[in-house]
């Protein structure tokens, strides 16, 4: 079955085509009409006679149509293979940045790695991610983001070697490919990828200063070299490291907390976290003043998952968000079902200190406390701070 871009194509050639077929046809029957009745072979003087000028008269007709037919057909074909290479480059690059894309990335990967197995020099892959980029987009919108984004990869385009291959591979992640290049060059790489990435960025009036963390893996299979940078820079991430290098110790928590953050958003999701609640009482007279709500996860295998485990890892990850929302949402209707009841307790939460950098916050907290119909008096914030 055609595609209907293409059968309407070919029925709009083949209209003009025979369009043109019925010109040369009529115009030629009205040449030769007249070239009867006034007897054009006599007046023109020569020797031909009016069937042979009525041929050549049709012929000059289907030159001058297949002459605009070929321009318009070659026009066409330079236009398709425009069209051809640009396609071709938007599957191989990214959109925003101009750099390669992830699936062009591996081919690239995939290249190198079968380069080393025939003698060539083993490649080492470099994953750069940037710290707290959604703060970015949350706090100052998209657009900055992207022009955050686009500035990125120009200072790394300028800073790293001639025959580094560099790509983002969506979001706020980066790779670098390093033909030829063992763990420690590569490290020296990361390094100076995040020295690059760490000057401040002027950006629209703004001065942006942004931190990343790298990822670093040499030798093994294209599959593993891309996998075993990410384990990497997750490991620096999480550590505060800057560059780690791949190593198969880290690896060894690395799909268990993969598999711990797919489960900790369906406990969100489903609605699967209890919020525990501490009483406050005054010194003088025992009375209870308000409550302290404790969020608790009780895992259906693992038993119960202290906050310790899970709360940094919704900071990682961006699920920190939804997590204090959930809090708030039990803490306060706990608080109007107390209030119904005649208790004028207050409820304390607490949020991470990265809620802070969510313009969404004041909002988000207002919005809950409507629902709920409460006033802001019952509600106590403490904001805390993740030790590693």
């Amino acid at each position: 079955m055609e595609l209907p871009e293409r059968s309407a194509g070919i029925r709009a050639l083949r209209t003009r085509v025979l369009r043109e077929a019925l010109v040369v046809a009529l115009v030629t029957v009205l040449f030769a009409a007249a070239s009867v009745r006034w007897d054009l072979p006599r007046l023109l003087g020569g020797p031909a006679d009016d069937v042979v000028l009525v041929l050549a008269f049709s012929h000059l007709l289907m030159m001058v149509f297949g002459k605009r037919r070929s321009d318009e057909l070659k026009a066409e074909a330079v236009s398709r293979r425009a069209a051809e290479q640009e396609l071709r480059h938007r599957a191989r690059h990214d959109s925003l940045t101009g750099l390669l894309n992830r699936s062009a990335l591996v081919e690239e990967v995939e290249a190198a790695v079968a380069g080393a197995l025939a003698g060539g020099p083993a490649p080492a892959v470099v994953l750069v991610d940037l710290d707290r980029f959604k703060e970015v987009n949350d706090t100052l919108g998209h657009d900055v983001g992207d022009m955050l984004l686009r500035s990125v990869a120009r200072r790394l385009a300028g800073e790293l070697r001639g025959d580094t291959v560099l790509a983002r591979l969506g979001g706020d992640e980066f790779a670098l490919l390093l033909p030829g290049c063992d763990a420690d060059g590569a490290a020296r790489a990361a390094e100076r990828a995040l020295r690059a990435i760490r000057r401040p960025f002027p950006l629209d009036g703004l001065i942006l200063e942004v931190d990343g963390s790298c990822g670093v893996a040499v030798d093994g299979p294209a599959a593993d070299l891309l996998r075993h940078a990410d384990v990497a820079m997750y490991a620096a991430k999480a550590d505060r490291l800057g560059v780690a290098v791949y190593r198969p110790s880290i690896d060894a928590g690395a799909p268990g907390r993969l598999n711990l953050f797919g489960e900790l958003r369906r406990a969100i999701r489903d609605g699967e976290l209890l919020v525990h609640y501490q009483p406050r009482v005054a010194v003088a007279g025992g009375r209870v003043l308000g409550v302290e709500a404790l969020v608790r996860w009780q895992h259906p295998e693992r038993g119960l998952v202290p906050p310790s485990e899970f709360v940094p890892l919704a900071e990682q990850t961006g699920l920190i968000r939804p997590l204090t929302e959930a809090v708030l949402d039990q803490a306060l209707a706990a608080c109007r079902q107390w209030r119904d009841a005649g208790l004028e307790l207050t409820v304390g939460v607490n949020l991470s200190a990265r809620s802070l950098l969510d313009a969404g916050l004041a909002d988000q907290v207002a919005e809950q406390l409507r629902r709920h119909g409460l006033p802001p008096a019952c509600l106590e914030l403490e904001i805390t701070e993740t030790r590693r």
